[in-house]
């Protein structure tokens, strides 16, 4: 098969569509937490704003510093946006390559591509926040983040390995 006609099945099927959705949605929140998390810890130590009062938006944020909230900012975006995109990658990958789901979508047959889309974007998230966890108990920024990608690939070579055995 051409490299052309394959891009146009993907194109032209709608499980792929809605495998993106649901992908992005858990990837994005999964994502977004482990971003909120480490990037408030690496804020925090490489001093993203010099001179930041204890004060945001006029309220003593207390044991707060502000390089901890421009960190957990930036990490959740960051977080969410990476988590999102991978994770629908992903998940639209493995219902495009499931052959037994149906070729056109419609109210009586959305249930099965809802269910595999699902199943496949839940286990992706539960491994970046499972990882995201492992990883903080070593070190608290960069642990949590290096820990959510061996996370995603631990995942993706289960659910490969899962695939080989039931061939």
């Amino acid at each position: 098969m051409s490299i052309f006609k394959t891009i146009k099945n993907i194109i032209y099927n709608p499980n792929v569509y809605i495998a993106v959705v649901i992908g992005a949605l858990f990837g994005g929140v999964s994502g977004g937490a482990v971003g909120l998390f480490s990037g408030g810890f690496i804020g925090r130590s490489f001093k993203i704003c010099m001179d930041c009062p204890n004060q945001l938006l006029g309220f003593n944020i207390g044991i707060f510093d502000l390089n901890m909230v421009a960190g957990a900012i930036i990490g959740m975006v960051i977080g969410a946006a990476l988590g999102g995109a991978i994770t629908g990658l992903i998940t639209s990958f493995h219902v495009y390559r499931k052959p037994h789901l149906p070729k056109t979508v419609s109210r009586d047959n959305i249930h099965e591509v809802l269910i595999s889309a699902l199943w496949t974007s839940i286990e992706i998230s539960i491994g970046i926040i499972l990882g995201a966890v492992i990883g903080s108990l070593n070190s608290p920024g960069i642990g949590s983040v290096t820990g959510a990608l061996i996370g995603i690939i631990l995942m993706l070579l289960t659910t490969i390995w899962e695939s080989r055995a039931k061939k």
